[in-house]
């Protein structure tokens, strides 16, 4: 495993290594968990889903739209992360850059898209990202994906959307597995679980262990493009039954990686930079129902995030660089959910958040406290044809930048059996970082100070989206979505001159840029056979920043992605082939005589993935896994992980 010392050569903090031995001491560890006989007669649940109204609906009877991504999905995709999952779904934008996997969503960045772990928000954004690779496959049971603003039922950062991670948990008397996959470019993951459901008691605990060395896409320097990484990661959930009204969740998870890679500075500066986060999450959740229909649920979650940077440059100090940063999030919520007479069931709840964060990327330390109300309305109109609607509204009151209230409003309309019609709007905001409040980060090698602005106001936003499904036939369904999103008091750095030495350029973090995305998201899902379904999915994208009038960065105005499903000899033969098309993309690296940025366009992007398994027996599944088999990609922009195979085996008792 790798430490960081606290004192080094010059001062500066140093990765070393020290003795490990992850891979096999895990491999041990997790083969004497594994028990006898998984009952194979256990009977499936009733689908149901939580996010879009923070409480139990079934799926197809849902108001606001929500997808679903399943466990037989991952299973079938053979993902790693939760990066590598989003990246098979439809409509989805995954990019790898320096905070590691992140995703768009309608166009809009990360940062405007709210993560949670079972319903609870997740810490330890860097730059605004959440880095994907923190959450393990191995340990999802589904994940859920509500479109559109989400900030009436959530607060900050639900401009765009949330994707809500539901962990797996006890479901059988014993059962359990290993996972051990090898290939190219030195990858290598192995992980595995074991659970129990016995009496009143469930519990599931998982670990993993996953490393790579990393790739270079341009030899000619010695700058590296994808860093080298190992990770780790272990987690527990345990329920206790207590009657058949109540019930207590608890959960504990850790998960640290370290990456590594080599940075080539201004003037021929070469820079060994390396990279530590660790996440500890607790959580305890009570719940139950009353006699009267109130079902209540009280969390209490407390999540600890650190990163530790270093930036050694070599043959030299003068350029060293080492930064901390301890994030301190608790969370505290209470929930109830009732039905009042046939038409109405009403959700309503209060939330308070503290966050304390402690970082020499910072001035200060900092500190803010968070309270929230929110209700919401599923009214059910008509029974047939079907018609329901739904207000909500939620008021968040924040230490930092005051109050903020969140309505949208949503309503469904089935006119035909064959057909589901959807529309949604709302408010939303997204507050200020901690980084954007207050960061003083200087970096010389380069020439620029970049400093924080306690003066900002929170982002806002407006959005509307309004979809439809039509399945003419059992095997068919059609998907649109026609979105528009309007961001205002966009926090951007801005140059403001140079420091009072005159050497470093200086940029602060102002409200300053209007931009709106807007679009259409289809998608056909084909399933002819039990043993065969297509998926097919086009996505149309309209992303200007209001101010300069330009196409915002990163962005693809049309993508495309099929994907091929096979089951053969009785499904003990699967296999998947995947193919997106993207069009080219704006990034803009350089500026002209007036200032204005220059948009450097990409080549126009074709991914290509396949998969394929076999089961010889129920309890061994072997398979070979092929990732962008045409080694697309490029070492300043479209950073894509070069062609890459993998052998992979699965054990499940």
């Amino acid at each position: 495993m790798w430490l960081f010392e606290s004192r080094t050569r010059r001062g500066v903090p140093r990765a070393v290594a020290a003795p490990s031995e992850a891979p096999g001491v895990i491999a041990v560890v997790l083969l004497s968990l594994l028990s006898a006989g998984e009952d194979a007669g256990v009977a499936p649940e009733r689908v149901t889903v939580v996010t879009a109204s923070r409480a139990e609906r079934g799926l197809q009877d849902s108001t606001i739209a929500t997808e679903v991504i399943t466990r037989e999905d991952i299973e079938a995709t053979s993902s790693v992360t939760l990066g590598d999952l989003l990246e098979e779904h439809a409509n989805l934008d995954v990019t790898r850059g320096l905070n590691g996997q992140n995703v768009r969503l309608q166009g809009m960045d990360m940062k405007y898209l709210l993560i949670l772990v079972d319903g609870e928000r997740v810490t330890g954004r860097i730059d605004g990202d959440i880095d994907l690779t923190r959450f393990m496959a191995e340990d999802i049971e589904r994940v859920e994906i509500v479109r559109g603003p989400g900030s009436a039922l959530y607060g900050a950062d639900a401009i765009a959307g949330v994707v809500n991670i539901i962990t797996r948990r006890g479901r059988k008397p014993f059962a359990g597995d290993v996972n051990v996959a090898g290939g190219s470019l030195g990858l290598f993951d192995l992980g595995g679980s074991a659970s129990t459901k016995t009496g009143p008691f469930r519990a599931r605990i998982s670990m993993g262990y996953h490393r790579g060395d990393g790739w270079d896409r341009d030899p000619s320097d010695v700058a590296t493009t994808g860093p080298r990484f190992d990770q780790a990661n272990i987690a527990g959930r345990f329920e206790w039954q207590a009657n058949e009204t109540t019930s207590l969740e608890a959960r504990a998870e850790y998960f640290y990686r370290d990456t590594s890679r080599v940075d080539l500075g201004a003037g021929g500066a070469v820079f060994d930079r390396s990279n530590r986060t660790e996440t500890l999450t607790l959580g305890l959740t009570p719940k139950g129902s009353t006699a009267f229909g109130l079902t209540w649920r009280i969390g209490a979650h407390y999540t600890l995030f650190r990163d530790q940077f270093l930036n050694d440059q070599r043959n030299a100090a003068a350029l060293d660089q080492y930064q901390e940063t301890w994030d301190h999030l608790t969370q505290l919520s209470a929930l109830g959910d009732m039905k009042l007479g046939e038409s109405h069931a009403v959700t309503a709840g209060v939330e308070g958040y503290a966050e304390f964060l402690r970082s020499d990327r910072v001035s200060n330390f900092g500190q803010r406290y968070r309270f929230a109300i929110f209700a919401q309305d599923e009214w059910s109109i008509l029974s047939k044809p079907k018609l329901a609607l739904v207000p909500g509204i939620r008021l968040d009151v924040d230490t930092q930048f005051g109050a903020a209230p969140s309505p949208r409003i949503a309503a469904r309309f089935d006119p035909h059996e064959t057909v589901t019609v959807r529309a949604s709007g709302g408010l939303g905001f997204r507050a200020p970082s901690f980084r954007e409040l207050l960061l003083n980060f200087q970096n010389p090698g380069v020439g620029y100070i970049v400093e924080g602005n306690p003066a900002l106001r929170p982002e806002r936003s407006w959005s509307a989206n309004v979809s439809g499904e039509w399945r003419p036939i059992h095997p068919v369904t059609v998907s649109a979505n026609l979105f528009h999103n309007e961001l205002t008091d966009l926090i951007q750095p801005v140059s403001n001159g140079t420091n009072e030495a005159g050497q470093l350029t200086r940029y602060i973090y102002t409200n300053i840029d209007r931009a709106f995305t807007q679009g259409l998201e289809s998608s056909v899902r084909l399933t002819p056979l039990p043993q065969l379904s297509v998926d097919v999915s086009y996505m149309l994208l309209n992303a200007i920043n209001r101010a300069t009038g330009q196409q915002l960065e990163g962005r693809s105005a049309h993508r495309g992605t099929a994907d091929l499903r096979v089951q053969l000899l009785d499904a003990k033969v699967k296999a998947s082939l995947r193919t997106s098309i993207s069009s080219p993309r704006p990034y803009y690296t350089t500026t002209d005589a007036s200032g204005a940025l220059v948009p450097q366009w990409t080549k126009s992007l074709v991914t290509l993935d396949a998969n394929v398994t076999f089961t010889p027996v129920r309890w061994v599944t072997l398979g070979v896994l092929a990732e962008n088999l045409l080694d697309n990609g490029d070492a300043l922009l479209l950073t894509m992980q070069p062609r890459t195979f993998m052998l992979t085996a699965a054990v499940r008792y």
